[in-house]
């Protein structure tokens, strides 16, 4: 993908993984039998990953980049990735506490500093219509980290460091494994997602820095390996999840994943599957596809308050289809008008930023070489403690040990607001994402 060049093939892409993650958390992909709305979010995690990647590019290539400054690379990163996702998630937030929708007034702040994952770890459960902000919470981790990461490997030592992520969430699952620990051990923490995320960044540098290699992911011969790849992965899971074997199943996933965003990066137009992506309903729905994964099991409860009460189940299905569909439909709708709300102000918002911005100019720049003289002298240390990051991460199942689900969390709760979702909750592990 040449630079300043737009795929549309990616906004399609966008939307189809939020909408296949709606459609699970609906009940409507058991229409087709097929529940991969897990499968989604890799694809979210690696094209988020990618992206920032390119954009934090000054922090790792050895190659010629536009000329722009340290702090206004970070202005304009933080600015454009953090302002928008926030205002977002938190425009989703506000309307669940608003409605106390599951007793969301009692776990707010948990989602608003983008702990979500760190509370299901600590409680072993799913804090109702508002538990899918477990992967906003490990993506927003992963887009505040990045660049002091990036910083502090720098660009010789950062191929390593990406496949030193990758064997570290392999080394976390096969502690879960190993330990017996629950699925929630094995999910939430920022490492599990790490093989996904250093894919996506090792994308962008193998654009960058090797673009001979890059133009090879437009091979077929590669995209029959990432087939075989999805295929074998998905087999895996509906067989040994909890074997040995399991422990490569998600990263599997990240490859395949990978090498079909590649190849669409360099320019494959994959025939039928790229004419649908390109279409002007999934191009104009992909726009929008934060906001439809924000919003989306918010809406649908407060659509089965409307219906049906606060006695409504909180499996949409056991309302009836006609409810799935009408939460789907209301869904989309409010997204669209999210993105008009929310996403768009948010662009101008980041424009105000870095405008207001450009009066501390000359401090930034001198705060940007004292920067970039402190991070050369000391990367070796660094790095050194990002690695001894990585191996505590990939460690972590061991500092929880193996207890029944929902013996915590119900301390954590106003049990006179909350709802007794775990009674009957579409959250559950086997189906929610």
């Amino acid at each position: 993908m040449t630079q300043g060049f737009r795929r549309l093939e990616i906004d399609g892409l966008r939307a189809v993984a939020a909408l296949w993650v709606m459609c699970d958390h609906f009940g409507l992909s058991a229409l087709v039998g097929m529940h991969y709305g897990f499968l989604a979010v890799r694809v979210m995690l690696v094209l988020s990953a990618y992206f920032a990647a390119r954009q934090l590019r000054c922090f790792w290539s050895s190659t010629p980049t536009p000329a722009q400054s340290i702090p206004s690379t970070l202005l304009h990163y933080y600015t454009s990735r953090v302002v928008r996702l926030g205002l977002v998630a938190y425009a989703a937030i506000f309307l669940a506490v608003l409605f106390n929708a599951d007793g969301a007034r009692a776990t707010w702040h948990w989602h608003a500093s983008f702990a979500t994952n760190l509370w299901i770890l600590k409680y072993t459960d799913w804090p109702g219509c508002l538990s899918h902000f477990w992967s906003l919470a490990v993506q927003m981790q992963f887009l505040l980290l990045l660049p002091l990461a990036l910083a502090v490997i720098g660009p010789r030592r950062l191929p390593r460091f990406l496949l030193g992520g990758i064997l570290a969430a392999l080394t976390h699952r096969a502690c879960v494994w190993i330990h017996g620990g629950e699925a929630f051990i094995r999910w939430m923490p920022l490492t599990n997602s790490l093989d996904a995320f250093c894919m996506g960044v090792g994308l962008a540098w193998l654009q960058q820095e090797r673009p001979a290699w890059f133009r090879k992911l437009e091979l077929p011969a590669l995209t029959g390996v990432a087939v075989v790849f999805l295929v074998a992965t998905q087999w895996l899971r509906g067989r040994h999840y909890d074997s040995s074997w399991g422990v490569f199943i998600e990263t599997g996933e990240a490859i395949a994943l990978s090498l079909f965003f590649g190849a669409l990066l360099v320019g494959r137009t994959f025939g039928v599957l790229g004419w649908v992506l390109r279409g002007g309903p999934l191009v104009k729905l992909g726009a929008a596809s934060l906001s439809l994964y924000a919003l989306h099991p918010v809406v649908e409860r407060l659509l089965a308050y409307l219906f049906v009460g606060r006695e409504a189940p909180h499996e949409p299905s056991h309302i009836g289809l006609w409810f799935q569909g009408l939460a789907a439909g209301v869904s989309i709708l409010a997204a669209l008008t999210g993105f008009f709300l929310l996403e768009i102000p948010a662009r101008k918002i980041t424009t105000w930023i870095e405008s207001g911005a450009k009066a501390l100019t000359p401090g930034l720049l001198a705060l940007s070489d004292r920067f970039s003289g402190w991070t050369r002298r000391w990367q070796p240390l660094g790095a050194a403690c990002l690695a001894l990051l990585l191996v505590y991460g990939a460690l972590t199942p061991f500092r929880y040990p193996h207890r029944p689900i929902a013996t915590e969390v119900e301390e954590a709760i106003d049990p006179d607001s909350f709802e007794p979702f775990f009674l009957d909750n579409p959250y559950k592990t086997e189906n929610f994402v």
